[in-house]
C-alpha cells in the first residue's frame, strides 16, 4: 500500500495530472516531498518515461527514504518508484564518473542528484523534472540555474517545489516563471519590465510591481501555508541578548595587526559579537590556508552558559554556524555534564540531552524531532531566511504537540541585529506570496 495523501497533496495530484509545468510552493513539513513522489508514481503508472529530481545534497536521503515507500502495482522483482528492472535507485553527487556512465546507461526510472552535479549529466534528457528548492535559481548568470532551465525547456513535464520560492523578492523570480511557461523572454527583458537598475548597478523592484508579478505567477503555482494544513501549537522568539566585552583583540587591533603582517582575516562576523576570527595566509602555490584561530571573548559561550541551566531536564536542538563555535559548544556541554551528540537518529535515543547540528544538515536523520523536543537554540544568526525558517520547521512540523521556544543570542550592537532584521525582511516576502499564490485546499 502506497503512503496516505492529505486532502491538500491529493489537490496537488490533480493540479499535476492536468498541468504539465506547475510550482508547489508549500510550506516546510506539509509534505512537499510526498507530494512530488504522488506525482512521479502517477506519471509512471501511466506510462511516462523517466524522471529527473534536483535537491539539495542534505535531503537526498529523505528523498530516497519516501521515494522507497511508493509501490508500483505488478512490477518485480523490486516494485518500488525507484526501480523499474529490479535497479537500485541511482542517488549520487559524487565525482565517480564509472558511476555516471552506469547510471546513464541504465533504464533508471528515477535519478536524483544534487545541484553541483548536473553538468555531469551531459545533454541527457528526462520526460520529467522536480526541482526542489527552487530558489536557488535566482542568478540568471549561474551555471546550475542555466543548466536547470536547459534541462526544462527539454522535459515534458516541469514541477518545482519550495518552501520559499524567491527569499529576495519578486523581481528574483524569472527563472521560475521563465521555466513555468509563465513568462518568455530573457532575464533583462524581465528585469526591465518590473524594476529599474540604480547607479551602484543593484536591481530594485518598481513600486507596486510585486503584486503584478505574483498575479502573473498565480495561475502556474501555489503557496499553500502551513497553518492551513497543520493544527499545531504556537511559536515563540525568544531573543536573548548579551554585551560583548572588550576582551582579547579588539577589533581596530586586529585591523592593524593584519595589515602590520601581510596577513589576511577571514570572518563572516566582527570579532566583538562572534569572539574568535580566523587569519589566513598564502602558500607557495597562492592558496590562502588557515594559520589559526583567535579568541577574543567567551561571552557568547557564557550566554549560552546560562541559558542551557535554565533549560536543564529537556532535550534541546543547538545550532551554529562555525567550526570553532562547535568546538567551544561541546567544550561547554562536556563541562556541564550534558550528554549531546551531532547524529539526529542517535539523539532519538534516550542517552543524549543536546543534539549540535548545523543549518545546513537539516534533511539528513532530522525529521522526528518534533517528537522529542520543543527548544532550539541559535548559538549565532545567518542572514539566510531559508536556513531559519528550515531549522524552525526541524521541531514545529506534523507531530509536534507543545509549543515550541525558540532562542536567539544576540550580541548587543553587533552584525546580528543586522542579520535579525533581514530574517525579519525576508518573512514579510514569504507573508506576501503566502498571499498572492494561496488557494483553497
Amino acid at each position: 500500500m502506497n503512503p496516505p495523501l492529505r486532502d491538500c497533496q491529493t489537490k496537488a495530484l490533480e493540479i499535476a495530472s492536468e498541468l504539465p509545468r506547475f510550482g508547489f510552493f508549500f510550506d516546510t513539513g506539509t509534505g512537499k516531498t510526498r507530494t512530488a513522489c504522488a506525482i512521479i508514481a502517477h506519471d509512471l503508472w501511466a506510462g511516462g518515461g523517466n524522471w529527473l529530481v534536483v535537491t539539495p545534497r542534505s535531503v537526498i536521503p529523505g528523498w530516497l527514504e519516501e521515494c522507497r515507500r511508493w509501490m508500483i502495482p505488478g512490477w518485480s522483482p523490486t516494485p518500488t518508484l525507484l526501480t523499474r528492472r529490479g535497479l537500485v535507485c541511482q542517488g549520487w553527487g559524487g565525482k565517480k564518473e564509472t558511476l555516471i556512465r552506469e547510471m546513464n546507461a541504465a533504464e533508471t526510472t528515477v535519478t536524483i542528484c544534487n545541484p553541483e552535479s548536473l553538468k555531469r549529466l551531459g545533454n541527457k534528457k528526462f520526460h520529467g523534472l522536480v526541482v526542489d528548492e527552487s530558489a536557488i535559481m535566482q542568478n540568471e548568470k549561474a551555471q546550475i540555474t542555466r543548466a536547470l532551465i536547459k534541462l526544462a525547456l527539454w522535459a515534458d513535464r516541469v514541477y518545482l517545489l519550495s518552501g520559499n520560492p524567491s527569499p529576495n523578492g519578486p523581481l528574483y523570480l524569472w527563472s521560475q516563471a521563465h521555466v513555468l511557461g509563465a513568462f518568455s523572454g530573457k532575464w533583462w527583458s524581465w528585469a526591465n519590465l518590473w524594476g529599474y537598475q540604480d547607479k551602484f548597478r543593484k536591481w530594485t523592484l518598481r513600486k507596486g510591481n510585486d503584486e503584478k508579478i505574483l498575479e502573473m505567477m498565480r495561475p502556474n503555482c501555489w503557496y499553500l501555508d502551513k497553518a492551513d494544513v497543520l493544527d499545531l501549537p504556537p511559536v515563540s522568539v525568544v531573543k536573548r541578548e548579551f554585551v560583548p566585552s572588550a576582551g582579547g583583540d579588539t577589533w581596530q587591533a586586529l585591523v592593524e595587526a593584519v595589515r602590520a603582517e601581510g596577513l589576511g582575516c577571514v570572518m563572516r562576523w566582527r570579532t566583538e559579537a562572534s569572539g574568535f576570527y580566523y587569519l589566513t595566509e598564502k602558500d607557495a602555490n597562492g592558496k590562502t590556508k588557515r594559520v589559526g584561530t583567535h579568541v577574543g571573548h567567551t561571552d557568547r559561550l557564557d550566554a549560552l552558559r546560562q541559558l542551557l541551566t535554565e533549560l536543564v531536564g529537556r532535550k534541546i536542538v543547538i545550532w551554529f554556524q562555525f567550526s570553532e563555535s562547535e568546538r567551544q559548544i561541546k567544550d561547554l556541554l562536556a563541562e556541564m555534564v550534558l550528554p549531546f551528540t551531532d547524529d539526529p537518529e542517535w539523539f532519538k535515543g534516550s542517552l543524549f540531552d543536546v543534539l549540535l547540528a548545523h543549518p545546513r544538515s537539516i534533511g539528513k536523520g532530522t525529521d522526528g524531532l518534533q517528537h522529542l523536543a520543543q527548544d532550539m537554540i541559535f548559538f549565532e544568526i545567518s542572514y539566510s531566511y531559508d536556513e531559519y525558517y528550515q531549522c524552525l520547521s526541524r521541531l514545529h512540523r506534523s507531530g509536534q504537540e507543545r509549543p515550541v521556544a525558540v532562542y536567539m543570542l544576540i550580541a548587543s550592537g553587533s552584525v546580528d541585529e543586522e542579520a535579525l532584521k533581514a530574517i525579519e525582511n525576508k518573512e514579510d516576502l514569504a507573508d506576501r506570496l503566502r498571499r498572492a499564490l494561496g488557494r483553497t485546499a
